[in-house]
């Protein structure tokens, strides 16, 4: 599946940088390489085409020349220290009039392209919700997800109150959930949201990539 011209042009793309990665020595976790690759430089691939407007938000990532590629703007936090719904909420703010933005964690090696269209669509559907949000098992996905831009107002109130669980958030939006066996159709091996937080998810990650 991929995403119409209407997608391209309506939606945005955010890259949350994430927070220190005290458990990585305070590494960039996008500019760690996995299969002679970047995670950052896989997401880029997989977001390449799908929207026209990609940025990365606060973190290492929005240092001037942290990036492995040109023109990709970094955004900094709006307000630092608020974990990823202060993230949430600087992106939301930079895609300015755009109908929806897609998030995406700096860590995530694996997130499949189709899939990713696929959620772009589901957000542009008539009557669509705030947020579409992927569940694996009894876990929902909150940073490789599409929050339309009616949730901003609702972000900023919570930001403001320190209220700063995401998925608190959807107590108070409308959310459509995307289950387990809808995604294992774009994620058959269950890897698209291993994340990389630790040595050995790191080495685990390296291990997939170069069986592929």
């Amino acid at each position: 599946m991929s995403t119409t011209p209407i997608a391209r042009r309506t939606c945005a793309a955010a890259i949350l940088a994430g927070g220190r990665a005290t458990r990585l020595h305070g590494v960039d976790k996008g500019g760690l390489v996995i299969g002679g690759r970047t995670i950052r430089d896989r997401q880029l691939d997989a977001l390449s085409g799908l929207v026209d407007d990609v940025f990365l938000v606060g973190g290492p990532a929005a240092d001037p020349g942290s990036d492995d590629r040109a023109g990709i703007p970094h955004v900094p936090d709006l307000l630092a220290g608020r974990g990823p719904l202060g993230g949430i909420q600087t992106a939301l703010h930079r895609a300015g009039d755009a109908a929806c933005t897609l998030i995406v964690a700096c860590d995530l090696p694996f997130v499949a392209r189709p899939f990713l269209a696929f959620l772009l669509a589901r957000a542009l559907e008539a009557d669509a919700a705030d947020v579409v949000v992927p569940r694996s098992g009894d876990r929902l996905h909150p940073l490789c997800a599409t929050y339309n831009r009616r949730v901003r107002e609702v972000v900023d109130r919570r930001v403001a109150s320190g209220a700063l669980a995401v998925q608190a958030l959807f107590d108070e939006v409308r959310v459509d959930v995307i289950e387990p066996e809808v995604v294992a159709t774009f994620d058959p091996e269950g890897v698209m949201f291993w994340n990389v937080n630790t040595p050995d998810e790191y080495e685990r990650a390296c291990a997939r990539a170069a069986m592929a």
